[in-house]
């Protein structure tokens, strides 16, 4: 998901935060997969939520709506929906911030 970040987020992280910054999305796609979301596909979504969600400190700290859909486990074929609607909401989310 390094990759990932790094082809469609590369601001993601400092130089000097990286370690950092990987060590939340490690938190937070481990949250997810114990939550059900196991599926790649659905990880590269949590991925894009961490990415669009700047410069997050924790992972409690996502929108309450991307943390409802974060704790609630999907059936096998949702979890990549439930993930691309909490990237989407964390996309919003960061174009309202830059205008």
């Amino acid at each position: 998901m390094m990759h990932h970040l790094d082809a469609y987020f590369p601001d993601w992280a400092p130089v000097s935060g990286r370690v950092k910054r990987s060590e939340l999305l490690d938190q937070l796609l481990a949250r997810a997969r114990n939550n059900g979301y196991t599926f790649e596909r659905a990880q590269a979504q949590w991925t894009n939520v961490f990415g669009y969600s700047g410069n997050l400190k924790k992972v409690d700290d996502l929108s309450p709506r991307i943390m409802a859909l974060l704790a609630s486990p999907p059936k096998e074929v949702d979890s990549e929906r439930l993930a691309r609607e909490a990237a989407t909401i964390a996309c919003h989310a960061a174009m309202a911030l830059n205008h």
